[in-house]
Parts: C-alpha cells; sequence; structure tokens
C-alpha cells in the first residue's frame, strides 16, 4: 500500500509514534489521523526545531558539512567525506499532477517539515556570513571530496 510509506521523514523522527504503519492496527485505530491536522503538524515541526542545534538539508550537504564544522569548531580534514553513488544520470522526475498527489496524500506532514527546515538551514547559512563568508571553506572542501 504506497500509504505504508506516507511522510516517511517524519515517521523517523517520531511523528507515528513507533507505530509501524505497514501493519494492520486494531479496529477504529487510524495512524493518520493526524496526517491532515495543521495544528498537530505545526506542534510536531516545532517540538523537533525546539531539540535540534542544526539541521542540514541534502541538497546543501556540504554547505551543512561546513556550518557543523564552524558549531564544532572542526577542522576542514575532519568533515571531509568519500562521494559514493554519485549517478551521472539525472532520475526520472514525476510531472506535476504526480507531485500534486503526492504532497496531498501522503506527504502531508514531509512538506511542510522539509519547507521549514530548509527555511530554517538557509537562515543559518546567511547569518554566517553564507556563501561570501564561507564559500572559500566550501570550495576548499569540494576540492578536497574530488
Amino acid at each position: 500500500s504506497p500509504r505504508a510509506y506516507s511522510n516517511a521523514m517524519s515517521r523517523d523522527l517520531g511523528w507515528y509514534g513507533g507505530v509501524d504503519i505497514r501493519r494492520s492496527l486494531p479496529e477504529g485505530y487510524d495512524t493518520f489521523r493526524n496526517d491532515h491536522d495543521k495544528q498537530a503538524i505545526s506542534d510536531f515541526i516545532n517540538q523537533l526545531d525546539k531539540n535540534m542545534s542544526l539541521v542540514i538539508v541534502n541538497e546543501f550537504y556540504d554547505e551543512g558539512l561546513v556550518l557543523l564544522m564552524h558549531k564544532l569548531k572542526l577542522p576542514l580534514d575532519d568533515i571531509r567525506y568519500v562521494p559514493a553513488k554519485v549517478d551521472d544520470v539525472p532520475p526520472t522526475q514525476p510531472t506535476e499532477e504526480q507531485l500534486r498527489v503526492l504532497r496531498e496524500q501522503y506527504l502531508t506532514v514531509d512538506v511542510p517539515l522539509y519547507e521549514h527546515f530548509r527555511r530554517r538551514f538557509l537562515r543559518e547559512w546567511e547569518e554566517r556570513g553564507g556563501y561570501g563568508a564561507l564559500g572559500a571553506e566550501l570550495d576548499e572542501l569540494r576540492a578536497r571530496n574530488r
């Protein structure tokens, strides 16, 4: 069932309270009851936000490592990594209609969660000086990771 894969990111962060949503539940119990409750979603995101000192968004992975380096006062070599599973072929993108269905039916918690933490990440990046202040370290990290 596609519903078993609803809000995978939020599920991993505790949205479904540890319930394995792939299994049958007792009659009358609905694990997904809050998936469209904007207040419950907002409360969940706010609680997570209070408990996380740094969030790294995947498409800004290197920038996130540079922020982590500064927060933990690490040398650049301590945040180097070996890129793995790098594919030159871009994935097939879903159509606008497929994206709409995904957002409305299966990602009702994940989309606002992602948007919140993406905004937070970009705000923190800019507060640290953004590409103007951190660009040289970012370039150096990328050069060392090749």
